[in-house]
C-alpha cells in the first residue's frame, strides 16, 4: 500500500543521480511506472510525479510542473538521509 504522504505529489530532481536515489526509494515504498516496472528510467528528466495510485510518472518542462495540482514535495523528503541509510546498513 502506498503511504498517503507520497500520493499525489511532484517532485523536482536536480541531475540523474539524484533522479535515480528518488526513484529507487519511491519504488522502496511501492510505487511503479505507469506503464509497469520498478526500474530506475527517462533519468535525464527533471520532474517525477506520484499519482493517487502511486504510479509514478515524468515531466520535462518547467510549466507543467509548476502548475500541476499535485503537491510540491523536495527530494530530501522522499529519500533517507545518509545517517539513517548508515543505521540501516546501508552506505549507498
Amino acid at each position: 500500500m502506498i503511504p498517503d504522504k507520497i500520493k499525489n505529489i511532484k517532485i523536482f530532481v536536480k541531475n540523474p543521480s539524484e533522479s535515480r536515489r528518488c526513484q529507487e526509494d519511491l519504488f522502496k515504498l511501492g510505487c511503479e511506472w505507469r506503464a509497469g516496472g520498478r526500474e530506475p528510467s527517462y533519468l535525464n528528466k527533471n520532474y517525477l510525479y506520484v499519482h493517487s495510485n502511486g504510479s509514478l510518472s515524468y515531466g520535462d518542462n518547467q510549466y507543467g510542473f509548476d502548475t500541476s495540482n499535485n503537491r510540491k514535495v523536495l527530494v530530501q523528503s522522499i529519500m533517507p538521509t545518509w545517517k539513517e541509510r548508515f543505521e540501516n546498513g546501508k552506505y549507498w
